[in-house]
């Protein structure tokens, strides 16, 4: 009988070598099978499943590098240190499994950890199982091993829908925490009120003394949220595989609300997971506001903004679904939940990004026949009003009083493209006399109201200046 040797992690080797043989798995794959964050280039991950840092962005840098690295010859890593940053914990993968298992490292002559280690790269075919318990190679199918490649590309997880649900109904209304309803109130590019948020539950105050948040709710220098200001919560939805139609809640987004932070932390995903596919919403699904029509706004104050303006001036059962967006919101899937041939509304910024980001929806949703209307959102402070291009007829032909049955008719048919140009003309010409005999029928003077009331105030500048133009103001 051959005895067991002493293996350079202080375990019990049997002849079945299972350590070699575990050894022999690729870093990049054990990184990814973990669910660890790894690079694009493949020579780093995070967060340090020892220390919990996500990035190398130390004070005073961006570096959107993960914290750990891969050493050059692909079978060890090391956690970057710069003496205040960073824990320097290293080891090849069965270290790294071990940290990520137990949140300690593998000590010698540790036979619970090396247990766990042993059975981890068992279950996915790197090692025979232990012989004296849990799984048996003969019911261990070795998968196919994919490239590192393969591997990179592959979409992150979301965080646990259990955790995401919990840490979400911990939160509370955002009127229950002052400094919550004050920054919301005290926007510098608009107010928000809070009671409306409040209302329709559009986000959640994370109380500052919240203990015991998961794992993921945690800033890229390891601080909870709660430490690191991100206490405004919405939630993030993305298309149902289970209902074709509908969103689901699938993570959650928090924004920083301390009274200084710099352009790079006022925003916070979960950690170890992915934001690609997802939107903030109004609801699961968009047929359920009673107005067949998408409003997209760009970033979570605009997406706040518009959603409370459209909750609160719209008639009851008459609202719009509103969607917030950024960059890698765009996918086929979330795109496949706007019904076919509904008119959408872009209001993103007037800058590259916003271009962007309105270019990327309107390739997904053109396709599905959907009437796109392109608004801008000025940054603050607000630059020159760009030029307003829409596809499709305007109203600046209306020069004149027309005739009911006519101005409804086009009203109907250039509802959906319509502008604050067009909403001066057609309520100068048409609607200010609403409910008569001979004018603008009710149903669509209404809408037109609606679309006046939910104008932002550059908008609203734009309307006043047509006014006066025509003589009418």
């Amino acid at each position: 009988m051959t005895p067991p040797t002493l293996s350079r992690h202080g375990t019990d080797r049997t002849p079945s070598n299972w350590l070699d043989d575990a050894c022999r798995a690729p870093l990049p794959e054990v990184v990814a099978t973990l669910g660890l964050d790894l690079h694009r280039d493949g020579k780093s991950f995070g967060p340090c499943p020892s220390c919990g840092m996500a990035t190398r962005a130390n004070p005073g840098r961006t570096d959107r590098r993960g914290r750990c690295r891969i050493e050059a010859d692909g079978k060890r890593w090391a956690c970057c240190s710069n003496g205040t940053e960073g824990c320097g914990a290293k080891g090849d993968g069965l270290a790294l499994v071990a940290w990520s298992l137990t949140g300690r490292a593998w000590a010698k002559g540790d036979s619970d950890t090396s247990a766990q280690v042993r059975e981890w790269y068992a279950a996915r075919g790197w090692c025979d199982a232990s012989p004296d318990g849990g799984s048996t190679p003969a019911t261990l199918a070795r998968p196919r091993r994919a490239t590192v490649a393969v591997q990179v590309n592959q979409p992150k997880p979301r965080p646990p829908a259990a955790e995401v649900a919990a840490l979400w109904a911990r939160c509370l209304p955002v009127t229950a925490d002052p400094e919550m309803a004050a920054w919301l109130a005290g926007r510098h590019d608009g107010a928000i009120d809070p009671a409306t948020v409040a209302k329709f539950d559009l986000a959640r105050a994370l109380p500052a003394d919240l203990a015991n948040l998961p794992r993921w709710a945690r800033y890229k220098d390891g601080k909870p949220w709660t430490a690191s200001g991100h206490r405004l919560v919405v939630r993030a939805w993305e298309a149902d595989p289970d209902t074709p139609g509908r969103l689901r809640v699938a993570s959650l987004h928090a924004r920083n609300v301390l009274p200084a932070y710099g352009p790079a932390d006022k925003a916070a995903w979960p950690g170890r997971a992915s934001a690609a596919g997802l939107v903030l919403a109004t609801g699961a699904d968009p047929r359920s506001h009673g107005l067949p029509l998408v409003e997209i706004a760009e970033g979570v104050p605009d997406w706040l903004r518009l959603a409370v303006t459209v909750a609160s001036e719209l008639p009851k059962g008459k609202r719009s679904a509103v969607w917030g967006i950024w960059n890698g919101s765009a996918d086929p899937a979330l795109g496949a939940v706007v019904p076919e041939g509904w008119p959408v509304a872009l209001r993103t910024h007037a800058d590259d990004a916003g271009d962007k980001y309105a270019a990327a929806w309107q390739t997904l949703l053109i396709a599905r026949g959907c009437r796109m209307r392109r608004e801008f959102k000025p940054n603050v402070p607000q630059p020159a009003a760009p030029a307003i291009q829409r596809a499709g007829p305007t109203f600046a032909a209306v020069s004149a009083p027309a005739k009911a049955d006519q101005v409804a008719q086009a009203c109907e048919a250039l509802r959906d493209a319509i502008g604050p140009d067009g909403l001066a003309v057609v309520w100068a010409y048409c609607c200010r006399d609403w409910g008569r005999p001979d004018a603008v029928p009710t149903a669509v003077a209404n809408v037109l109201r609606c679309q006046l009331s939910a104008l932002n105030d550059w908008e609203l500048n734009i309307y006043n200046q047509q006014l006066r133009e025509m003589g009418a103001a």
